[in-house]
């Protein structure tokens, strides 16, 4: 086992500490404990690559120890970094489905014309209930297929009327 602190600070900001998080490597298994503001600034300055890493462990939910989470995922969402990296496993304590899921509603999502990571969102409660966010896009069979039975369409749009938008999808 190997491990490497990449932040000891508190929430408390200092110049010479990084915010709470602690790489441990257990053969070829990458474990992250927390997550603080930083951390995927300090992989970087460790060496290491936010690509590479196996499980993600939050010990709470304050903000010094799972801010950075946001950063990661944001990160992760680049198309040529989606096409090579692992999935990563979040685990966290009682509660940590309603910290980072939803309760009472699904959310699925689409690609949708716009830009090469527009998506849309189709939420259902538990009703049955139905309601369509498309973000921008132009017209496409996704958004349709998206849309099929809904009981709310909400189209979004980036241009005024007449004016056309959206990117192809990839392969189309």
């Amino acid at each position: 086992m190997e491990l490497i602190i990449l932040g000891s600070g508190t929430t408390i900001p200092l110049a010479d500490r990084a915010s709470p998080s602690v790489a441990i490597f257990i053969e070829d298994q990458f474990l992250l404990m927390d997550i603080g503001p930083g951390t995927v600034r300090q992989l970087a300055v460790a060496g290491l690559n936010h690509e590479d890493i196996d499980y993600i462990a939050i010990s709470h939910f304050h903000p010094d120890h799972t801010a950075d989470l946001i950063h990661l995922i944001f990160a992760t969402r680049h198309p040529p970094v989606l096409e090579k990296r692992k999935p990563f496993t979040v685990i966290g304590p009682k509660g940590f489905r309603g910290f980072l899921e939803f309760n009472g509603f699904t959310l699925v999502s689409a690609p949708l014309r716009h830009t090469g990571q527009s998506i849309g969102f189709r939420i259902e409660d538990h009703s049955g209930n139905s309601l369509i966010y498309s973000g921008d896009t132009g017209y496409c069979e996704e958004l349709v297929d998206l849309a099929r039975g809904a009981d709310l369409l909400i189209l979004e749009s980036a241009f005024p009327d007449g004016q056309a938008t959206g990117k192809p999808l990839k392969g189309t």
